[in-house]
């Protein structure tokens, strides 16, 4: 963690009473951690040399096929090192971050993985994981039984990950607040929009660029504030997105629909002037396909809600993005910089300031 955020947490500590036994018992577990990671690397002896002599360290499977990038990033993980969404979990309260994104070379994980669960010693660290970060990951084209052993989890990202369809755990996941599986070949089914409709608690759900074909059912999905479905093929609207039973869903203002390169050719019925107009007036998608009569529909509802009847894209807003994009998270005497969260907001809204 950085100086300042080493500084935050420890004030947290303070404000829970007894910091000095709890940072004692972090550094217990954090010792044991170590020790057990250990005790796994050396179950994966190098084998002996020409003379017979053991080798020194692990095996080359261990170390170059996922078992010592497992043991790394567990390590920062509960040092609180692990990235996702471009943020990390630094609050005591916070659980912990597993990074197990890959870049070129892509790992074994699951192989490793299950070894390494067996180990009695580490099912409480995995207890404690609230955030998975699977982006470009080698995975199986279910790994169900890898995400089983994550039972809290939080947020789930697994980006670029060729996988052909939804992860057949994804509807126990009942904790989930959000899942990113943008860029697979995911396409969904009736099941698979079953399985999704079961994560009522989701703030965050990204499908972009996956085949859906089926656009998802976020009809339970009462908190939802960001949904990316752009480059999905879908041809609906969400079921469940404006109206249930015929009955108006109530969503919230700030919820960010992105729906770009879907080939939509309708635009959902909502009354003017409500919460609903908003939400569409600023949902990201090509009108193109729309009849006159929608699009003419679709400026009345945004003038209903305080803005323009068309959306100017100027070249000033695409300057000022450019400029925060290149913002660092933690400029030098300017303290901390934008979080993923407010990165995001700015690209979404910066059109309509």
């Amino acid at each position: 963690m950085s100086p300042r955020e080493v500084s935050a947490f420890v004030e947290a500590l303070k404000r829970k009473g007894e910091p000095v036994e709890a940072i004692a018992s972090l550094e217990n577990d954090r010792t044991q951690l170590h020790n057990e990671l250990q005790r796994w690397r050396e179950s994966y002896p190098a084998g002996v040399d020409a003379n017979g002599e053991p080798i020194y360290g692990a095996s080359a499977d261990f170390m170059q096929k996922g078992g010592r990038h497992i043991e790394e990033r567990l390590i920062e993980c509960f040092d609180r090192q692990g990235e996702i969404f471009g943020e990390r979990s630094v609050h005591p309260d916070q659980g912990y971050t597993l990074d197990l994104s890959s870049t070129i070379a892509r790992p074994e994980l699951e192989r490793w993985w299950q070894t390494l669960y067996q180990r009695p010693g580490m099912k409480k660290y995995f207890d404690r994981i609230t955030a998975l970060n699977l982006d470009r990951a080698r995975l199986s084209p279910d790994p169900s039984v890898l995400l089983s052993h994550f039972p809290n989890l939080r947020q789930l990202s697994a980006r670029q990950c060729d996988l052909r369809e939804l992860p057949s755990v994804t509807g126990l996941m009942a904790n989930l607040e959000e899942l990113d599986l943008a860029d697979n070949r995911i396409t969904l089914n009736a099941e698979a929009n079953r399985q999704l409709g079961r994560l009522t608690r989701l703030r965050t759900l990204n499908l972009n660029g996956n085949p859906l074909d089926l656009p998802p059912d976020v009809s339970a999905m009462n908190h939802l504030a960001r949904l990316h479905l752009a480059n999905s093929r879908i041809q609906t609207w969400p079921e469940g997105l404006f109206t249930v039973d015929s009955v108006a869903k109530p969503r919230p203002r700030s919820l960010m629909l992105d729906l770009r390169g879907a080939p939509l050719d309708t635009l959902p019925t909502v009354r003017a002037g409500s919460d609903q107009a908003f939400v569409l007036s600023r949902a990201r998608f090509d009108q193109t396909r729309l009849s006159n009569e929608d699009r003419v529909r679709l400026g009345k509802y945004r003038t209903s809600t305080g803005l323009s009847f068309v959306q100017d894209y100027s070249p000033a807003a695409d300057d000022e993005l450019s400029y925060w994009s290149r913002f660092p998270k933690d400029a030098p005497g300017t303290g901390p910089g934008p979080s993923g969260a407010l990165s995001t907001w700015r690209k979404e809204s910066w059109y309509d300031l």
